[in-house]
């Protein structure tokens, strides 16, 4: 794609400021047994009026609640240098897709968890929440809109750290547009609950046109999709204000080369289903919106 360099400088600048924004409120979940560290997902920081949350993976929440069984201790790791990993004392609730109201496909691996005020409030000290207007649970985007993917994955994590008992890794940054079924039909999915994007290894390119090497997304599950613009256009006078989080990453497909993510509108959905107190808030925010 040529695009003239004015325009590119923007969206350089634009890339660097959504990273930034996307960072400051994704956790990664790190587990500890004694001996290592490790990372086995990703989550989103949010809250709705006083109550806070961890959107995330329903298989990422799962292992949290296997390993917290099995008496590992779970961190949150916030990806700031010289930051010590918060420990996740308490889950004062959850909801998983296994157990939604609304029958739960392939395309609803998605969670959130209820956070104690204590753990929130670390969390405050070096991240920020997201709120209602940082989202968008509209049931379709645009052809040509253009996704952020960020989150933290194994293949990222530097091995040497792993026993330090101060864990390094770098961030998955994706830029992408969505998947139009080129390649292939992707299994299970239905448009109206679920993003797919673009990713594919051996064939990926910068906006330079350069060939890029993607690392083994497996790990950064429960991560942010996030809806950066509707098109190129966009950056000409692109803000931060224009991103929005529209989705969950659960699952790559190796096939036809894409990851996946349910629609943050499902969540929405259950958090009003299971917090009542919390339905005039989202309509608030959501002129129409029923729960």
């Amino acid at each position: 794609m040529n695009i003239p360099k004015p325009l590119l400088e923007k969206m350089n600048a634009a890339n660097a400021k959504a990273a930034e924004f996307a960072r400051s409120c994704t956790v990664s979940f790190m587990l500890d047994d004694g001996e290592r560290a490790w990372l086995v997902g990703s989550g989103i920081l949010f809250e709705v009026a006083t109550k806070a949350f961890i959107l995330t993976a329903s298989h990422v929440f799962q292992k949290q609640l296997s390993y917290m069984y099995r008496h590992h201790t779970v961190f949150l790791s916030v990806g700031k240098p010289g930051v010590q990993p918060i420990k996740l004392d308490q889950v004062v609730g959850f909801f998983s897709a296994s157990e939604g109201n609304t029958a739960p496909t392939k395309s609803m691996d998605i969670a959130f968890m209820d956070l104690s005020e204590k753990t929130a409030d670390a969390l405050r000290a070096h991240m920020r929440f997201l709120h209602l207007s940082d989202v968008d649970i509209s049931p379709k985007d645009k052809p040509r809109a253009i996704y952020l993917t960020y989150g933290y994955p194994n293949s990222l994590v530097d091995e040497a750290t792993a026993k330090s008992g101060s864990v390094r890794y770098a961030p998955l940054h994706l830029v992408s547009d969505a998947y139009r079924g080129d390649r292939g039909e992707v299994p299970g999915h239905k448009p109206d609950e679920e993003i797919v994007v673009n990713y594919d290894p051996k064939t990926s390119e910068n906006h330079l046109g350069d060939s890029v090497e993607l690392p083994d997304p497996r790990g950064a599950s429960g991560c942010g999709m996030w809806r950066m613009a509707y098109g190129i256009a966009d950056f000409e006078k692109w803000d931060t204000a224009m991103m929005k989080l529209v989705a969950i990453e659960h699952i790559r497909n190796d096939k036809v080369h894409v990851l996946r993510g349910g629609r943050i509108s499902y969540l929405v959905a259950e958090l009003a289903a299971r917090h009542p107190d919390l339905v005039a808030a989202i309509q608030l925010n959501f002129p129409g919106w029923k729960p």
